[in-house]
Protein backbone atom coordinates (compact mmCIF):
# COMPACT_ATOMS: atom_id res chain seq x y z
CA UNK A 1 0.00 0.00 0.00
CA UNK A 2 1.26 3.42 -1.12
CA UNK A 3 -0.86 6.26 1.60
CA UNK A 4 -4.42 5.42 1.31
CA UNK A 5 -4.23 3.66 -1.88
CA UNK A 6 -3.79 0.05 -2.03
CA UNK A 7 -1.71 -1.92 -4.30
CA UNK A 8 -4.30 -3.64 -6.34
CA UNK A 9 -5.73 -0.31 -7.16
CA UNK A 10 -2.78 1.18 -8.15
CA UNK A 11 -1.88 -1.98 -10.52
CA UNK A 12 -5.40 -1.32 -12.08
CA UNK A 13 -4.46 2.51 -12.17
CA UNK A 14 -1.04 1.26 -14.37
CA UNK A 15 -3.09 -0.99 -16.38
CA UNK A 16 -5.68 1.60 -17.74
CA UNK A 17 -2.85 4.35 -17.94
CA UNK A 18 -0.50 1.54 -20.41
CA UNK A 19 -3.76 0.77 -21.99
CA UNK A 20 -4.50 4.40 -22.75
CA UNK A 21 -0.86 5.36 -24.06
CA UNK A 22 -1.06 1.69 -26.44
CA UNK A 23 -4.15 3.31 -28.10
CA UNK A 24 -3.40 6.58 -28.28
CA UNK A 25 -6.27 7.83 -26.33
CA UNK A 26 -3.59 9.85 -23.94
CA UNK A 27 -0.22 10.79 -25.61
CA UNK A 28 3.31 11.25 -24.06
CA UNK A 29 3.31 14.89 -24.28
CA UNK A 30 -0.24 14.89 -22.24
CA UNK A 31 0.94 12.39 -19.69
CA UNK A 32 4.30 14.56 -19.12
CA UNK A 33 1.66 17.60 -18.61
CA UNK A 34 -0.42 15.94 -15.83
CA UNK A 35 2.81 15.33 -14.59
CA UNK A 36 4.04 18.90 -14.27
CA UNK A 37 0.40 19.74 -12.67
CA UNK A 38 -0.71 21.11 -15.60
CA UNK A 39 -4.12 20.29 -17.36
CA UNK A 40 -3.34 18.62 -20.56
CA UNK A 41 -6.96 18.67 -22.37
CA UNK A 42 -7.25 22.86 -22.36
CA UNK A 43 -10.90 22.09 -20.82
CA UNK A 44 -12.12 21.94 -16.72
CA UNK A 45 -11.91 18.68 -15.46
CA UNK A 46 -14.40 16.94 -14.41
CA UNK A 47 -15.13 17.01 -11.13
CA UNK A 48 -17.64 13.89 -10.39
CA UNK A 49 -16.71 10.62 -8.89
CA UNK A 50 -18.79 8.03 -11.11
CA UNK A 51 -17.85 4.77 -10.30
CA UNK A 52 -16.41 3.29 -13.77
CA UNK A 53 -18.76 0.35 -14.75
CA UNK A 54 -15.62 -2.38 -14.62
CA UNK A 55 -13.61 -2.79 -11.84
CA UNK A 56 -10.49 -4.43 -12.47
CA UNK A 57 -9.90 -7.63 -10.72
CA UNK A 58 -7.10 -9.47 -12.34
CA UNK A 59 -5.27 -11.09 -15.11
CA UNK A 60 -4.70 -14.80 -16.16
CA UNK A 61 -2.59 -15.68 -19.11
CA UNK A 62 -3.71 -18.74 -21.68
CA UNK A 63 -1.15 -19.82 -24.10
CA UNK A 64 -1.78 -20.45 -27.96
CA UNK A 65 -4.16 -22.70 -29.10
CA UNK A 66 -3.33 -24.40 -33.04
CA UNK A 67 -6.58 -25.44 -33.00
CA UNK A 68 -9.80 -26.33 -30.90
CA UNK A 69 -13.00 -28.44 -31.44
CA UNK A 70 -15.59 -26.70 -29.95
CA UNK A 71 -18.25 -29.60 -29.43
CA UNK A 72 -15.49 -32.08 -28.10
CA UNK A 73 -14.97 -29.47 -25.08
CA UNK A 74 -17.99 -27.98 -24.19
CA UNK A 75 -20.13 -31.14 -23.81
CA UNK A 76 -21.21 -33.56 -21.08
CA UNK A 77 -18.98 -36.66 -20.41
CA UNK A 78 -16.33 -34.72 -21.99
CA UNK A 79 -12.77 -36.66 -21.92
CA UNK A 80 -11.02 -33.72 -20.36
CA UNK A 81 -12.43 -34.42 -16.52
CA UNK A 82 -14.62 -31.31 -16.57
CA UNK A 83 -17.61 -31.43 -14.83
CA UNK A 84 -20.46 -29.76 -17.68
CA UNK A 85 -24.10 -30.75 -16.89
CA UNK A 86 -25.75 -28.33 -19.80
CA UNK A 87 -24.79 -26.31 -22.52
CA UNK A 88 -27.33 -24.06 -23.96
CA UNK A 89 -29.06 -24.43 -27.31
CA UNK A 90 -27.83 -21.16 -28.66
CA UNK A 91 -24.20 -22.03 -27.58
CA UNK A 92 -24.73 -25.14 -29.68
CA UNK A 93 -26.27 -23.93 -32.65
CA UNK A 94 -24.00 -21.08 -33.08
CA UNK A 95 -20.88 -22.53 -31.64
CA UNK A 96 -20.97 -26.15 -31.93
CA UNK A 97 -19.81 -28.35 -34.49
CA UNK A 98 -17.45 -25.51 -35.27
CA UNK A 99 -13.32 -24.87 -34.48
CA UNK A 100 -11.27 -22.11 -33.64
CA UNK A 101 -8.17 -21.81 -35.63
CA UNK A 102 -4.87 -19.83 -34.55
CA UNK A 103 -6.15 -18.51 -31.56
CA UNK A 104 -3.17 -16.21 -30.12
CA UNK A 105 -1.72 -16.64 -26.39
CA UNK A 106 -3.11 -13.59 -24.91
CA UNK A 107 -3.61 -12.27 -21.28
CA UNK A 108 -6.91 -12.35 -20.07
CA UNK A 109 -8.42 -9.54 -17.47
CA UNK A 110 -11.06 -9.98 -15.32
CA UNK A 111 -13.51 -7.46 -14.24
CA UNK A 112 -16.52 -7.03 -11.76
CA UNK A 113 -19.40 -5.53 -13.31
CA UNK A 114 -19.63 -2.17 -10.34
CA UNK A 115 -23.73 -2.27 -11.72
CA UNK A 116 -26.20 -3.65 -14.26
CA UNK A 117 -25.16 -3.17 -17.78
CA UNK A 118 -26.43 -4.44 -21.20
CA UNK A 119 -23.80 -6.17 -23.59
CA UNK A 120 -23.07 -2.93 -26.03
CA UNK A 121 -22.04 -1.37 -22.92
CA UNK A 122 -20.03 -3.77 -21.59
CA UNK A 123 -18.14 -3.88 -24.69
CA UNK A 124 -17.58 -0.32 -25.03
CA UNK A 125 -16.15 -0.42 -21.91
CA UNK A 126 -13.93 -3.16 -22.45
CA UNK A 127 -12.07 -1.42 -25.62
CA UNK A 128 -10.04 -3.12 -28.01
CA UNK A 129 -9.61 -5.79 -26.30
CA UNK A 130 -13.30 -6.85 -26.00
CA UNK A 131 -13.04 -10.20 -28.56
CA UNK A 132 -12.30 -13.76 -26.53
CA UNK A 133 -12.19 -16.75 -27.87
CA UNK A 134 -13.45 -20.44 -26.55
CA UNK A 135 -10.01 -21.81 -26.31
CA UNK A 136 -9.28 -19.29 -23.63
CA UNK A 137 -12.35 -19.54 -21.96
CA UNK A 138 -11.82 -23.64 -21.74
CA UNK A 139 -7.82 -22.99 -20.45
CA UNK A 140 -9.88 -21.18 -17.52
CA UNK A 141 -12.45 -23.98 -16.75
CA UNK A 142 -9.83 -26.83 -17.12
CA UNK A 143 -8.35 -25.29 -13.90
CA UNK A 144 -11.19 -25.45 -12.28
CA UNK A 145 -13.35 -28.89 -13.83
CA UNK A 146 -15.13 -28.84 -10.41
CA UNK A 147 -15.64 -25.33 -9.40
CA UNK A 148 -15.40 -24.81 -6.22
CA UNK A 149 -14.26 -28.20 -4.90
CA UNK A 150 -11.25 -27.53 -7.27
CA UNK A 151 -8.23 -25.39 -6.62
CA UNK A 152 -8.71 -21.40 -6.80
CA UNK A 153 -8.72 -20.13 -10.15
CA UNK A 154 -10.07 -16.60 -11.85
CA UNK A 155 -13.40 -18.14 -12.64
CA UNK A 156 -16.70 -17.21 -10.10
CA UNK A 157 -17.97 -20.46 -8.80
CA UNK A 158 -21.04 -19.00 -6.85
CA UNK A 159 -23.55 -19.02 -9.42
CA UNK A 160 -22.42 -15.43 -10.88
CA UNK A 161 -21.60 -15.59 -14.60
CA UNK A 162 -18.21 -15.38 -16.14
CA UNK A 163 -19.27 -12.92 -19.28
CA UNK A 164 -17.10 -13.74 -22.42
CA UNK A 165 -17.64 -11.40 -26.16
CA UNK A 166 -17.00 -14.34 -28.44
CA UNK A 167 -17.06 -13.90 -32.52
CA UNK A 168 -18.62 -16.78 -34.30
CA UNK A 169 -15.81 -19.05 -35.86
CA UNK A 170 -16.93 -18.80 -39.32
CA UNK A 171 -17.76 -15.23 -38.88
CA UNK A 172 -15.69 -13.24 -36.79
CA UNK A 173 -18.20 -9.79 -37.46
CA UNK A 174 -20.71 -11.52 -35.84
CA UNK A 175 -19.95 -11.26 -31.69
CA UNK A 176 -21.62 -13.27 -29.42
CA UNK A 177 -21.86 -13.13 -25.29
CA UNK A 178 -21.13 -16.41 -23.96
CA UNK A 179 -21.21 -16.96 -20.09
CA UNK A 180 -20.54 -19.78 -17.85
CA UNK A 181 -21.47 -20.32 -14.41
CA UNK A 182 -21.63 -22.99 -11.76
CA UNK A 183 -24.55 -24.71 -10.61
CA UNK A 184 -23.71 -28.12 -9.40
CA UNK A 185 -21.53 -28.37 -12.63
CA UNK A 186 -20.66 -26.29 -15.24
CA UNK A 187 -23.17 -24.73 -17.61
CA UNK A 188 -22.42 -22.88 -20.62
CA UNK A 189 -24.99 -20.78 -23.12
CA UNK A 190 -24.81 -18.02 -25.90
CA UNK A 191 -26.81 -14.31 -26.04
CA UNK A 192 -26.64 -11.80 -28.92
CA UNK A 193 -25.25 -8.68 -28.36
CA UNK A 194 -28.42 -7.30 -28.82
CA UNK A 195 -30.19 -9.35 -26.02
CA UNK A 196 -32.26 -6.55 -24.48
CA UNK A 197 -31.39 -7.67 -20.97
CA UNK A 198 -28.69 -6.15 -18.62
CA UNK A 199 -26.32 -8.30 -16.92
CA UNK A 200 -26.39 -7.60 -12.97
CA UNK A 201 -23.83 -6.12 -10.76
CA UNK A 202 -21.52 -8.43 -9.17
CA UNK A 203 -21.02 -10.89 -12.45
CA UNK A 204 -17.64 -11.07 -13.87
CA UNK A 205 -16.31 -9.84 -17.45
CA UNK A 206 -12.85 -10.66 -18.92
CA UNK A 207 -11.17 -8.76 -22.15
CA UNK A 208 -7.80 -8.79 -23.65
CA UNK A 209 -5.57 -7.30 -21.65
CA UNK A 210 -2.65 -5.42 -23.80
CA UNK A 211 -0.55 -4.88 -21.07
CA UNK A 212 1.14 -8.80 -20.30
CA UNK A 213 3.34 -10.18 -23.43
CA UNK A 214 2.04 -13.00 -24.42
CA UNK A 215 4.02 -16.25 -23.21
CA UNK A 216 4.25 -19.93 -24.52
CA UNK A 217 3.89 -21.01 -21.30
CA UNK A 218 0.26 -23.07 -20.62
CA UNK A 219 -0.53 -21.32 -17.07
CA UNK A 220 -2.54 -18.40 -15.04
CA UNK A 221 -1.35 -15.47 -13.72
CA UNK A 222 -2.78 -13.49 -11.41
CA UNK A 223 -1.98 -9.85 -10.43
CA UNK A 224 -4.43 -9.91 -7.22
CA UNK A 225 -6.45 -12.42 -5.18
CA UNK A 226 -9.62 -13.29 -5.87
CA UNK A 227 -12.81 -13.62 -4.07
CA UNK A 228 -16.27 -14.06 -4.75
CA UNK A 229 -18.25 -11.43 -4.65
CA UNK A 230 -21.51 -10.91 -2.41
CA UNK A 231 -24.85 -11.48 -3.59
CA UNK A 232 -26.27 -11.24 -7.18
CA UNK A 233 -30.02 -9.69 -7.87
CA UNK A 234 -32.56 -11.18 -8.27
CA UNK A 235 -31.49 -14.56 -6.36
CA UNK A 236 -30.20 -14.04 -2.86
CA UNK A 237 -26.96 -15.92 -1.45
CA UNK A 238 -26.30 -16.60 1.80
CA UNK A 239 -23.30 -17.51 3.62
CA UNK A 240 -20.53 -15.47 4.34
CA UNK A 241 -17.07 -14.69 2.13
CA UNK A 242 -14.04 -16.25 3.48
CA UNK A 243 -11.34 -14.24 3.47
CA UNK A 244 -8.38 -13.41 1.53
CA UNK A 245 -4.72 -13.83 2.86
CA UNK A 246 -3.18 -11.77 0.38
CA UNK A 247 0.58 -13.94 -0.54
CA UNK A 248 0.18 -16.67 1.30
CA UNK A 249 -3.17 -18.56 0.33
CA UNK A 250 -6.99 -18.09 -1.13
CA UNK A 251 -10.39 -19.53 0.33
CA UNK A 252 -13.29 -19.50 -2.12
CA UNK A 253 -16.60 -19.78 -0.25
CA UNK A 254 -19.05 -21.30 -2.52
CA UNK A 255 -22.50 -19.59 -1.72
CA UNK A 256 -25.77 -20.62 -2.34
CA UNK A 257 -26.30 -20.77 -6.32
CA UNK A 258 -28.70 -18.47 -8.23
CA UNK A 259 -29.84 -19.48 -12.02
CA UNK A 260 -30.27 -16.16 -13.04
CA UNK A 261 -28.11 -13.28 -13.68
CA UNK A 262 -30.07 -11.22 -15.68
CA UNK A 263 -32.70 -8.45 -14.84
CA UNK A 264 -35.39 -7.61 -16.94
CA UNK A 265 -34.31 -4.02 -18.69
CA UNK A 266 -37.28 -1.34 -19.54
CA UNK A 267 -4.11 -25.82 -21.32
CA UNK A 268 -3.64 -28.89 -19.28
CA UNK A 269 -1.09 -28.23 -16.76
CA UNK A 270 -1.46 -24.72 -14.96
CA UNK A 271 0.35 -22.75 -12.32
CA UNK A 272 -1.23 -20.06 -10.36
CA UNK A 273 1.00 -17.60 -8.61
CA UNK A 274 0.09 -14.16 -6.62
CA UNK A 275 1.87 -11.14 -7.00
CA UNK A 276 1.68 -7.87 -6.06
CA UNK A 277 2.63 -4.36 -8.51
CA UNK A 278 4.08 -5.57 -12.34
CA UNK A 279 6.10 -3.02 -14.40
CA UNK A 280 4.98 -0.87 -16.81
CA UNK A 281 6.35 -1.86 -20.56
CA UNK A 282 5.11 0.67 -22.99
Amino acid sequence: MIGSVSAEKLLGMQIDLNTKLRSGALTIEEFEEFLNRRNPFGVQASTTNETPLLEPLGTAEVAAVEEFDISDHFRKNNPYGVKVTYVGDNFKKIFGKKTEKNVAAATLKAHRLTRGAKNPEIIKNLGEGHRTFLAQLWALVLLQPNGPDSAPGILLTNGNANIFEVPNPENPEELWTVFAYWNDGWKFNANPISNPNDWNADNQVFGRNYFFSPTAAVGVFASKPFFQPPTILPTSTNGADRAVNFLLSMALSSQAICKKNLSESSLTLARWTITGLCSLDV
